[in-house]
């Protein structure tokens, strides 16, 4: 059986009235997401994470802790999940080629969406706002 690691980032940035969440729409498969992606060679979980935020958006975040971790197990491989929340600190977005769009999303937006990932949305959200 294959073992993968895969780390999940939830980018955060902080206006005068509202957070925002960062989310990022899959070219091939269309879903809305956060940046997330394999880890690679030596690569420890904070490496991981700031490298798919600086591949997939062009950002550079501080890595916070990780709030969430998850098994994913499908035929013949298993994925072990590690996903961060992240605070903005500077860039504009510029998107993979991996991607077709993105939006700033406050928690409210994110959950009128109905988008599978809202749950992990919500728990990052309340980390950030204690």
């Amino acid at each position: 059986m294959k073992f993968e690691k895969s780390c999940g980032v939830i980018v955060y940035r902080r206006n005068q009235e509202h957070i925002d969440l960062l989310l990022v729409k899959n070219r091939y498969g269309g879903h809305w997401s956060f940046p997330k992606g394999h880890v690679e060679g030596n690569e420890t979980e904070v490496q991981t994470a700031l490298r798919e935020v600086r591949e997939e958006t062009g950002l550079e975040v501080e890595v916070g802790e990780p709030f969430d971790a998850w098994t994913l197990r499908a035929p013949g491989r298993r994925i072990l999940g590690v996903d961060f929340v992240c605070r903005w600190r500077s860039g504009d977005v510029r998107l993979s080629h991996e991607h077709e769009s993105f939006a700033w999303l406050t928690l409210e937006e994110v959950e009128a969406k109905g988008w599978e990932a809202e749950p992990v949305y919500r728990k990052a959200f309340e980390l950030v706002e204690a």
